[in-house]
């Protein structure tokens, strides 16, 4: 598994399912947007705007196992 985080688009993408060097999985999506990490059971929710806003780190969210 490989996460990138792209600052240049916006963007999240989780790459998975290696294979031949190359990977067989990738899903992108737009900052704001649930990352699930599959295969670990990850999955992580970016805080709400009005949580994040009592938040000192507003770029944390939230991770689940």
């Amino acid at each position: 598994m490989y996460l990138l985080i792209d600052r240049a688009s916006c963007e999240t993408v989780v790459h998975t399912e290696p294979e031949g060097g190359k990977y067989r999985s990738i899903r992108s999506d737009a900052f704001g947007a649930t990352v699930v990490i599959p295969g670990l059971g990850i999955t992580w929710r970016p805080r709400s705007s009005s949580s994040a806003s009592a938040d000192p780190h507003p770029a944390h969210g939230h991770i689940r196992q």
